[in-house]
């Protein structure tokens, strides 16, 4: 079967299962009917229905077994070691793939705060001891387990800068207020210039670890000269981690006293 075959396939199947399209002809002229009342409107929503179909079926493409060469964030296979790793979230059907979300997920800035401290420590103590054995794989594996945890951090505490940023009793949800008032973050204001700090110490902490990861990959494939060099290399990179990670960490704790 031909590529354009299969993409034709795969396009129709995701339109029909999505919950956001349409699945009959009748159903799509009804929608637009009842929707739309000019020609270019109907020409402009299908165009968005074809380009989210064609994003769907060039996702399920590269995700098939074949051509995807990424792994998922939690899978502690040392094959994944310095291999580019698609959130939990976002990968399709990680429990066919043997992959578990995290056992410890953060629910708002506070619960975040001690999470990153405890994976600080691992890193930190646990991490740095593998290395400094020359047992990379088992510092690889660890690792694989701690960057999962950084990355849901990140989001957890980005997105509670964005509530807290315009959040006032009206404005509030009940349950977000409840979910606020429970992680200590009601009655705040924070600045957007914060917000984008945030955000930049954010996508900054998810690169430096992953850094580490691949020079950790790097080691165990031998491409960083012998023993001592290999160590004092991954070492560097780990102190760099650990420093951005203080620093997002602090971020953190100072909104939170905020």
């Amino acid at each position: 079967m031909k590529l354009s075959q299969k993409l034709l396939l795969i396009t129709t199947a995701t339109t029909l299962s999505s919950g956001n399209a349409w699945s009959t002809p009748t159903s799509l002229t009804k929608h637009f009917s009842s929707t739309r009342s000019s020609d270019e409107d109907v020409d402009a929503a299908r165009r968005k229905l074809v380009r989210n179909s064609v994003v769907a079926a060039a996702t399920l493409l590269v995700s098939t077994p074949a051509a995807n060469a990424a792994c998922i964030q939690g899978d502690l296979n040392p094959k994944c070691i310095g291999q580019s790793k698609t959130p939990y979230e976002k990968a399709l059907f990680p429990q066919l793939r043997g992959v578990k979300p995290i056992a410890k997920s953060p629910t708002g800035l506070n619960t975040a705060i001690e999470i990153l401290r405890e994976q600080r420590t691992i890193a930190d103590v646990d991490i740095r001891k593998d290395i400094e054995n020359n047992e990379l794989e088992k510092a690889g594996i660890k690792l694989l387990g701690l960057i999962p945890y950084v990355t849901k951090c990140c989001y957890c505490v980005v997105n509670d800068l964005d509530e807290m940023s315009g959040f006032t009793e009206k404005q509030a949800s009940p349950e977000k207020e409840k979910e606020l008032e429970k992680e200590g973050s009601t009655d705040k204001a924070i600045p957007l210039r914060s917000i984008e700090i945030a955000k930049k110490e954010a996508m900054e902490l998810n690169t430096v670890w992953a850094d580490v990861d691949v020079a950790i990959a790097r080691g165990i494939r031998g491409e960083l000269g012998d023993q001592q060099t290999t160590q004092e290399t991954i070492l560097a990179s780990l102190k760099a981690a650990l420093r951005s990670h203080d620093d997002f960490l602090g971020s953190a704790e100072a909104y939170s006293r905020m």
